[in-house]
């Protein structure tokens, strides 16, 4: 059974998301009170938060997941369950075909991806605490420039407890 992985685990842990691909999870509708999400929480296309300046998005955080296809740099990212509606792309393209993203609007309820960068790698820790739910906000303030032509976000980000 998939788990949930911490960077710090040896090479050959599996991670949360292993053999779920998203919109095949056997399992339809919400999980059971008193269990934790053990794999993407995701139901159909899979909806990605695009920051822009002033952009914010709240909701409930489920949980961190590995990035899979890059062997070079290990990557993650979150999932969470809207409170509050916020922009984001998603995938309209078939299976197996190039990505075709589209700006939706997602509702309170809706499941958006969040690619763990500076400023919300913090939300990790947070996912520590076996039994306990928490509901973060992440707000873009800035884009800022680096070096060589990289760019990064500056984030505020917050969280509360609500179980």
């Amino acid at each position: 059974m998939a788990r949930r992985k911490n960077n710090d685990e040896p090479e050959g842990t599996p991670d949360v998301g292993e053999g779920f691909p998203f919109g095949e999870n056997e399992q339809d509708g919400d999980i059971p009170a008193g269990f934790r999400p053990m794999g993407p929480a995701q139901k159909g296309p899979p909806n990605y938060w695009k920051p822009s300046e002033g952009e914010t998005l709240q909701g409930e955080l489920v949980g961190r997941f590995r990035r899979p296809g890059n062997a070079v740099k290990i990557q993650f990212y979150y999932q969470i369950k809207l409170t509050k509606p916020c922009e984001a792309l998603r995938n309209t393209a078939p299976v197996g075909e190039d990505a075709i993203m589209e700006e939706v609007k997602c509702g309170k309820g809706e499941v958006v991806n969040v690619d763990e960068r500076k400023g919300i790698e913090d939300f990790a820790d947070l996912l520590k605490d076996e039994g306990v739910r928490y509901e973060v906000f992440i707000r873009a303030v800035k884009k800022e420039k680096l070096q060589g032509g990289n760019t990064f976000w500056r984030m505020q980000t917050g969280c509360r407890r609500i179980s």
